[in-house]
């Protein structure tokens, strides 16, 4: 079983004078596996403890400076994944102003992390899929708001992901093909 989520996620950064800097630390952070830490490294403190914390003192200190237990808690409460994402590939430079990453992530997808960024006056329209977890959803984001369409599919038809999965998820990722193929060879057995 694959613990990989597929990602594909176009960033932007229009501010003037700032917005080629931004893509380019996004460009280099992602190209160094490090993308979020580019913009929000978790706590060089919180490193220093391998998660769980167990001791009652520090956990409180922790959770009073960082509102997180530890590294992962905070990595999973800024970013959304336990592990930073990025990548050599998947990088496409649209402008100077917009680039498309496509990667993996482990279990889940970054949203919080794309959140994060939003709030660092990026704008991001991401889509993303689990095809064994049967999930996929599509993020889009600016500082003004957000938004987080997420499907489960899991007990769905074609049919059904059809009508309730975006469109443009859907196309993106095949995947009511995919389940109307799997339907069909179950349906000839």
């Amino acid at each position: 079983m694959s613990d990989w989520c597929e990602n594909t996620a176009i960033i932007e950064h229009r501010e003037p004078g700032v917005g080629p800097t931004m893509i380019q630390r996004v460009v280099d952070g992602f190209r160094r596996g490090a993308l979020f830490s580019e913009f929000m490294p978790t706590p060089a403190e919180l490193l220093e403890y391998p998660a769980p914390v167990r001791d009652p003192a520090l956990l409180e200190r922790f959770l009073k400076e960082y509102s997180a237990r530890d590294w992962y808690d905070w990595q999973m409460l800024h970013w959304g994944v336990k592990e930073d994402v990025g990548s050599s590939e998947g990088i496409e430079v649209i402008s100077d102003t917009r680039v498309r990453l496509t990667f993996r992530s482990m279990i889940c997808p970054p949203t919080a992390g794309y959140r994060s960024l939003c709030d660092r006056n990026f704008e991001i329209e991401a889509f993303y899929h689990h095809p064994v977890q049967m999930y996929c959803g599509h993020f889009t984001g600016a500082r003004g708001g957000k938004r987080d369409d997420y499907m489960d599919y899991a007990s769905e038809t074609a049919h059904t992901v059809r009508r309730e999965v975006s469109e443009r998820v859907d196309q993106f990722y095949g995947i009511s093909e995919r389940l109307a193929r799997v339907e069909e060879e179950h349906y000839d057995e």
